[in-house]
């Protein structure tokens, strides 16, 4: 059975054969025929529309194709009745801006924003390959947690920037987060849609005027945060409350909330607590993982993280334990090499501080900042952002390019979702326990090409 755009409620085909008004939310549904009027017609001097990929509340998506390049491309257009709407065409102008300033490799690549002769107004997207959550859910059922914990990272990563550039989503859900390949990378992260994103200012609080009436709520009740179902001002913590039903459906194959009445569901969300994540799945979910959920899920944003980059570092350290837990089985790492090195903790006998191993950046080619001095925090972040451990300034390595994880005197590589790889011994790799030989390379060109090794505390 389909669904409103606007509601996500179960409405019967007829309403939409008619074009009928959503019983539940009461907005016009689209009908087949105004869809079907934009297959073969060419957009923007270049693009021919091939197939229809999807709609939401105010337009639809198609697939189309540079007819020069033979480049397939995401077109995604205002429905034809919202043309004469300058709110609605405000808010679609909003989200070709939004998505243009963002340029993280997880983000989609917008590639251009225009209106026809005849009033279509479309955003020209890059075409994703791959499948939503959702619908991976719903073939698969719930996503082991070592694998989850990539993605949820990932989406961290990109919502890291775009809070950095003062844009809140408002909307995520697990429909609006694509997994595809790329770079050899199975589950490659893209957030789409930041259609009713807004801007903050330096305070916090959403500005750039509003696109939405009083007593009006934007959003999918299922995945909104409290103080956007109250109507009250929302920062980057709604974001990761959106985040943490999204770690929690995937993870159990459930929502924390969900009946048949949006409204009863936003009432929840508001005053209910979600249910425990292991009485909720039969799956095996750490209790670490179900701690951090809950916090991004507690009802006051100042009780959640304050920032997708605390979040995230909550999910690297599981991501850290996991990998530990890998490498210990595989047989290239050299244990006795690591333990001649590591002859255990010491004090400093000045300060009666503890001292532990750690690791250093040795033989550098082309790194563009200060690496110098003895790494022990972990994880150690590389790329090219100023907010990076190690800053890459190559244009070839990602703004979060990768993480060195330390422990238990073993070190390891992980990939943070790259546009351009890296490598281990000239080996394309997504995690790689290191040994003080190993050639690690961040991208193959014009990128970092460098080697680690353990420091004794001794030494």
């Amino acid at each position: 059975m389909p669904e409103c755009p606007y509601c996500s409620n179960d409405i019967k085909q007829e309403y939409f054969d008619e074009g009928k008004f959503c019983p539940f939310c009461g907005n016009r549904l689209p009908g087949g025929e105004e869809q079907q009027t934009f297959i073969g017609r060419k957009i923007g001097g270049h693009y021919i529309i091939e197939e229809k990929l999807g709609e939401g509340g105010m337009g639809y998506v198609f697939k189309a194709k540079h007819t020069m390049l033979d480049k397939d491309v995401a077109i995604k257009v205002l429905r034809e009745d919202f043309a004469d709407n300058p709110e609605a065409f405000e808010r679609f102008r909003r989200e070709a801006r939004n998505t243009s300033q963002l340029s993280h490799p997880n983000a989609v690549t917008m590639y251009d924003f225009g209106q026809t002769d005849d009033g279509l107004v479309y955003i020209i997207l890059e075409y994703i390959d791959g499948l939503d959550l959702k619908a991976i859910i719903t073939r698969e059922g719930p996503i082991p947690e070592e694998r989850a914990i990539i993605i949820f990272i990932q989406i961290c990563d990109v919502l890291e920037e775009a809070h950095e550039q003062n844009i809140i989503h408002r909307d995520l859900k697990s429909e609006n987060i694509m997994l595809c390949r790329k770079s050899k990378q199975k589950d490659f992260v893209k957030v789409l849609d930041f259609g009713i994103a807004k801007l903050m200012d330096v305070g916090g609080k959403t500005s750039g005027g509003t696109l939405t009436q009083k007593g009006v709520v934007f959003g999918t009740p299922q995945y909104m945060c409290p103080e956007q179902v109250k109507g009250e001002k929302m920062d980057q913590r709604s974001d990761i409350y959106s985040l943490a039903v999204i770690m929690y459906e995937v993870l159990t194959g459930n929502l924390p909330f969900n009946t048949s009445n949006p409204v009863d569901i936003m009432v929840m969300q508001v005053k209910k607590k979600a249910p425990p994540l292991r009485k909720s799945s039969d799956l095996k979910i750490s209790s670490n993982i179900e701690k951090i959920i809950h916090k991004c899920l507690e009802k006051k944003p100042e009780n959640r993280f304050q920032s997708a980059r605390e979040l995230r570092e909550a999910l690297s350290t599981i991501a850290s334990n996991f990998i530990t837990s890998i490498s210990s089985k595989m047989p290239a790492i050299a244990d006795d090499k690591i333990k001649e090195k590591i002859k255990g903790d010491s004090l400093d006998i000045s300060t009666g501080v503890k001292k532990v191993p750690g690791f250093k950046l040795i033989n550098v080619d082309g790194l563009g900042a200060d690496a110098t001095g003895v790494f022990t925090k972990t994880p150690v972040k590389i790329g090219r952002h100023s907010s990076n451990d190690i800053i890459v300034r190559q244009p070839r390595v990602s703004k979060f390019h990768a993480e060195i994880h330390f422990k238990d005197n073993k070190y390891v590589l992980v990939d943070k979702g790259s546009l351009n790889g890296s490598y281990v011994n000239g080996k394309h790799v997504k995690a790689r326990v290191l040994e003080d030989e190993d050639l690690v390379e961040l991208s193959k060109r014009q990128g970092l090409k460098a080697r680690f090794a353990i420091v004794n505390p001794d030494n």
